[in-house]
């Protein structure tokens, strides 16, 4: 019985887990038409390729994302009662954290 996912910070607790959501399963369904190495991972303001990778580099984008929501969740949790306003910027920090897992990930596959 998390307090986390009372109101107000239910709503925002659910768009993190959403989009993160949403960011793995862009990644599960096309990642059969990835190579497994040389993937652009960046690219100069030039058009010109910064930075080459493997299939891992994605699914290291995925974990860690994850990770550092669980971390935020977690300490959401921790500072409900104590401290609600950080505990509602750790919650909206994972807002933050998986829209640019998202857009990380989607990137990365419209580049290769």
């Amino acid at each position: 019985n998390m307090r986390i996912f009372k109101k107000p910070l239910l709503a925002f607790s659910i768009i993190a887990i959403v989009v993160y959501l949403a960011s793995l399963l862009v990644f599960v369904i096309n990642m059969k038409t990835l190579p497994d190495s040389g993937l652009i991972l960046q690219i100069s303001a030039t058009k010109e390729i910064k930075e080459l990778g493997n299939k891992s580099d994605i699914v290291g984008i995925g974990i860690l994302s994850g990770i550092m929501l669980i971390i935020n969740f977690i300490l959401a949790e921790t500072f409900f009662m104590r401290e609600r306003i950080l505990s509602f910027l750790f919650i909206l920090a994972n807002v933050l954290i998986a829209l640019l897992a998202l857009i990380t990930v989607g990137f990365i596959l419209s580049l290769n």
